[in-house]
């Protein structure tokens, strides 16, 4: 939860090859607008790309996985789910569009956070809209079953805190003006 606070962030390295990145990425940004006006299908088409490789690859993580062809009509709202990955695969679509329809108004308070939760989970039988009871991790199973831990979240104990001091790196951040 440190790599959200602003100081933190500040103290860190940066690698050369990410300030290149960050240079190129300066360089585009006053192109933006430009692009947003003339060629909004482009943009429109790469952000639902975007949207299907990060429900893809944000279920997977959690275990969800989701025949390709199922997996782009759902996302296009062409078909209904048959079973619980695909409704947790629709209320994870659901909810990355409201984000990124009203992102400049989503603040990230413990409710707003378990809201996202109950709607991503509204559709299937899992407890939703309440902090984790226990704790996990994320693992990558290897192609010979070998499985490998690639990330351990906060604990089930400790995460409304979490929450909570998040919310408040939040409303620092957004009240602090950038250096």
């Amino acid at each position: 939860m440190k790599s959200f606070d602003r100081n933190f962030l500040e103290e860190q390295a940066i690698p050369l090859e990410f300030a290149g990145t960050l240079r190129v990425l300066g360089e585009y940004h006053g192109k933006q607008e430009l692009f947003i006006r003339q060629t909004p299908q482009v943009l429109n088409t790469l952000k639902q790309i975007a949207i299907i490789q990060s429900t893809e690859s944000s279920n997977r993580i959690e275990g969800v996985v989701v025949e390709e062809k199922r997996l782009k009509a759902l996302l296009k709202k062409k078909t209904t789910p048959k079973n619980r990955p695909e409704a947790e695969v629709i209320g994870y679509r659901d909810v990355l569009a409201r984000i990124h329809i009203s992102f400049e108004r989503f603040s990230i308070t413990p409710e707003t956070i378990l809201k996202i939760h109950g709607d991503m989970l509204r559709r299937t039988d899992l407890p939703a809209g309440a902090w984790k009871k226990k704790d996990n991790t994320i693992e990558e199973r290897l192609p010979d079953g070998r499985r490998i831990t690639r990330f351990v979240p906060v604990s089930a104990r400790e995460t409304p805190y979490f929450i909570r001091a998040l919310q408040k790196i939040q409303s620092i951040n957004t009240t602090t003006p950038v250096n």
